[in-house]
């Protein structure tokens, strides 16, 4: 149903996780069970390492299972294509005390794997 609404290209992603893991861009109405499967797979074979997300060949004793530590829900936005540039902004105690915006480089699609960046923008 939310496909309809949003239409093609889109992107699947989780409403959980960091590092474009489990992000994909689908094309097509037909791709979209496998991508999301995919997405699952890729998720469920993840590690929270030191506190960090990341993909895992294997878990070793240190690690948990992504899937015991966040929600393997699923979101599907609008594909936007063209520049993409990060805002970083903490607030503590109702004021700003740190704000960075970054330039990103193009990403690697479908998977949107990060290239690099400029800082500052």
């Amino acid at each position: 149903q939310a496909s309809r609404h949003v239409g093609y290209p889109a992107v699947i992603k989780p409403t959980s996780g960091a590092a474009s893991i489990g992000v994909v861009r689908v094309d097509r109405p037909e791709d979209l069970l496998l991508r999301l499967h995919e997405m699952r797979e890729q998720l469920l074979q993840s590690s929270v390492v030191n506190g960090a997300l990341q993909q895992a060949a294997g878990p070793c004793a240190t690690d948990a299972r992504a899937s015991e530590w966040m929600e393997l829900g699923v979101m599907l936005e609008e594909y936007l294509d063209g520049t993409e540039v990060d805002v970083d902004v903490v607030f503590a105690h109702g004021e700003c005390v740190y704000a960075n915006i970054t330039d990103n480089w193009p990403t690697l699609e479908p998977f949107f794997n990060e290239t690099g960046s400029n800082c500052p923008s």
